[in-house]
């Protein structure tokens, strides 16, 4: 309740409640002295009364003893006394207040409301207590009205004299004056509280007035006027709060600008974010696009190539043959990093965590540069720490695509000597984790100081003149870094001029469960001999299916040609096929529809099921995932390779 309150009320409210504690202390010390007072004032009052009737009893006790017949005269005596006191003390102004006189055997001799004589009441209160005190005072209860006593024993006669007194009788007096002085504190108390209020109101009315601005400011009014008044400390937090509220309003000014400002500028990035993004796109379309257009053509040169390779040929024909081929593995190699660098631009590079074997992956890119270092005299060897686990968890192709551009770079610029690959395992900083450090360490020309500094940015070559001696698009290294840094490594390069360079890296694997060593050998991977498969072939390029289908037959499988999904479902409810390999871009019906609805059975129940293998120009992120989630159980991009295409038949199959 208290905080609900204003300063203004609160003071008040204190003000109020410590006079009226001071008032009523002052009324109750005030009550008890009048009371005491009183006490002893009407204490003396009816003890000279009462001894007065004691001093007149004795005069009459003297004379009846003068008589010398106080046995004679003694009830006359008597009966003039009680006449004579109860004519004089029950004809008072006040009939609550009267004298009481009784005899020690408990016979009533005076009493205004009970005849005398005759009765006898001995076992009250009021006179046992009075025969017990014989001389003094004493509070009682007759009939639930407190009365207050003040006894004498007159012994000549044997009798108790007594002046019962109601006690709002014997303290009318001070209630009285009680109640005239409540009276008066109350309006004391309630002329002090206006007048209080009063003084705090004008003292105060400055802070309401400082209060209404602040509550004006906090919603957002700034005009509202402050008045200043008088010259105390009250007039100088008035002028402050002025000069405050001229600062807040430069300052919302001046917040004002600079968040429209900020508004523009937001907005103008927006702007330029979605022109971005929309360029961005773009050139990811126009990538896949190019992608697509590319291997197609590509495809038809590599198969043809391929295939004028394994016919009667002299050496001169075969080396043509084999530059051709050499040429066409260098133009396949710079598209897929012009690619993989849009992917990683994109963010569409996603990082595996799939279980694989390091010797492994070390071995495939052994056998991938074996025949080119032997080609260019150079020793080429792998070491791989003896302390490392067998199994580990990681992104496998991330990882050889590191090394395959890093052994690739040390071999292209090491004319001769060695490239020797390391791996390392590093301390265990969790228990679950295996840092692994890879070198490649190679005796070829070495980089150039000024050359670091650009070494990992896309399309830096160390040698960028007319006159270079080493092809290349300089795409590498930048793609080795940013996929590095995706699978939460490091690398760097020590290097010097004519002497050679060592790169490494260091990436984190997670470690696989030990029973996964243990597992059996995938049966999939369990090559197939060589039975002849009847294969249905969907490609609307006829460079490309007669190069698909020369690589088949060598294989000892027989082939049929269509040109589109929806021949594809015809040709295959009409005839059986063991397998069917698809083209994703086909007039008429799509390769991904017309898997779609094969699985669905319109080719046949029993054939929905029939394995059919993606062949396809599409390589961007997803693509594989996308044809596999269609229903396709493989996937093979173009160009062809006839190692390729035998591996994704025995998988399927």
């Amino acid at each position: 309740m208290f905080k609900r309150l204003s300063l203004v009320q609160s003071i008040i409210l204190v003000v109020l409640l410590s006079f009226t504690v001071a008032a009523w202390s002052v009324l109750l010390i005030t009550d008890r002295q009048l009371r005491e007072t009183a006490d002893r004032s009407q204490s003396e009052v009816y003890a000279e009364r009462i001894d007065k009737i004691m001093r007149y009893l004795k005069e009459k006790d003297q004379l009846l003893l003068a008589t010398g017949l106080r046995d004679a005269y003694i009830d006359s005596f008597q009966d003039s006394a009680l006449e004579y006191l109860g004519r004089v003390y029950n004809n008072t102004s006040n009939p609550e207040i009267y004298p009481v006189i009784q005899r020690v055997d408990g016979t009533m001799m005076l009493h205004p409301k009970i005849a005398r004589g005759g009765i006898v009441y001995t076992d009250t209160f009021f006179f046992r207590t009075a025969l017990r005190l014989r001389n003094g005072e004493f509070d009682y209860d007759y009939f639930g009205e407190p009365k207050w006593a003040i006894v004498r024993t007159f012994e000549p006669w044997g009798w108790i004299v007594a002046f019962a007194v109601p006690k709002k009788v014997k303290y009318r007096d001070v209630l009285a004056l009680r109640t005239r002085l409540t009276v008066t504190l109350i309006g004391i108390t309630l002329l002090t509280c206006i007048g209080v209020s009063f003084v705090i109101w004008r003292m105060t009315k400055p802070i309401r007035e400082l209060t209404r601005a602040a509550q004006a400011i906090s919603k957002g009014d700034l005009n509202f006027t402050t008045p200043v008044v008088g010259k105390g400390d009250i007039s100088i937090l008035a002028q402050a709060f002025v000069s405050m509220r001229a600062s807040v309003r430069e300052r919302i000014d001046s917040l004002h600008h600079e968040i429209q400002q900020r508004k523009r500028t937001e907005r103008q990035l927006h702007e330029a974010k979605t022109v971005a993004d929309h360029a961005n796109q773009a050139k990811s379309l126009f990538l896949a696009n190019m992608s697509h257009e590319l291997r197609t053509p590509l495809n038809g040169v590599v198969g043809m190539l391929q295939l004028l390779g394994k016919t009667p040929l002299n050496s001169e024909q075969a080396k043509y043959t084999e530059l051709g081929l050499l040429s066409c593995t260098r133009l396949m190699e710079l598209l897929s990093n012009i690619l993989d660098i849009a992917r990683i631009e994109a963010g569409k590079i996603e990082i595996l965590n799939d279980t694989f074997n390091l010797a492994e992956t070390m071995q495939a890119v052994n056998h991938l540069f074996s025949s080119a270092a032997n080609q260019a005299n150079v020793h080429l060897s792998f070491e791989l720490d003896p302390d490392i686990p067998v199994f580990l968890r990681g992104d496998a192709p991330k990882l050889q695509q590191i090394l395959n551009n890093l052994v690739g770079n040390a071999l292209k610029f090491t004319k001769q000597g060695k490239v020797a690959v390391c791996v390392n395992a590093l301390p265990v900083l969790r228990q679950c984790e295996r840092r692994l450090l890879f070198s490649v360490n190679d005796t070829g020309i070495g980089i150039a100081d000024g050359k670091l500094t650009k070494l990992f940015e896309p399309f830096t070559q160390a040698d960028d003149s007319f006159t270079k001696q080493y092809q290349g698009a300089g795409l590498g290294l930048s793609i080795v870094r940013r996929l590095v840094r995706l699978m939460r490594g490091t690398i760097c390069v020590a290097t010097e001029e004519g002497v050679g360079s060592t790169f490494f890296v260091c990436i984190p694997f997670n470690v696989e469960d030990a029973n996964v060593q243990d597992a059996p050998p995938n049966i999939n991977e369990v090559a197939i001999t060589g039975k002849e498969q009847r294969v249905l072939l969907a490609e609307d390029d006829n460079v490309n299916a007669m190069v698909v289908v020369k690589h088949l037959e060598k294989l000892g499988h027989s082939v049929h040609v269509v040109v589109d999904g929806q021949q594809t479902i015809e040709a295959l409810s009409k005839d059986d096929f063991d397998i069917i390999f698809m083209d994703i871009q086909m007039p008429v019906m799509d390769g991904v529809e017309a898997t779609k609805r094969i699985r669905a059975g319109e080719a046949g129940e029993k054939k929905a099921n029939i394995p059919i293998i993606a062949l396809t120009a599409y390589v961007m992120v997803r693509d594989k995932e996308k044809f596999l989630k269609a229903g396709m159980n493989g996937y093979l991009a173009k160009p062809v390779d006839l190692d390729a295409l035998l591996t994704v038949i025995e998988e399927v199959m």
